[in-house]
């Protein structure tokens, strides 16, 4: 991926959380030299971007669609345990970011 779409992405999300974390933007400066996180200022959180065409994957896809079929109404989240790795969950980030505003107006952010 280009610098230049990278820092849109991030520029993307940065934008979609500015309610949550007022402070957010891009980590220009240290990611670059360093590798560091892509945002700043989004308190507990650590968040890496990343998007276009490479991360377009069918299966988590799947999983998400199967998951927000089956929500009716609640919070939709696909939980995956690879083969000797890491579980993880993922969902809709539209729903991720209910979540951040509830625990901001809840006072735990």
């Amino acid at each position: 991926m280009s610098k230049q779409k990278g820092a849109r992405i991030e520029r993307w999300f940065a934008n979609k959380l500015i309610d949550i974390f007022p402070g957010v933007r891009r980590n220009f400066y240290t990611q670059t030299r360093s590798g560091g996180r892509d945002m700043e200022n989004t308190g507990a959180f650590s968040f890496e971007c990343k998007g276009g065409k490479s991360y377009k994957s069918k299966m988590i896809r799947k999983i998400l669609d199967q998951a927000e079929a089956e929500a009716e109404g609640k919070w939709a989240v696909g939980l995956v345990k690879p083969d000797r790795e890491a579980a993880y969950a993922v969902m809709p980030f539209d729903d991720f970011v209910e979540i951040l505003a509830i625990m901001k107006s809840e006072g735990i952010l």
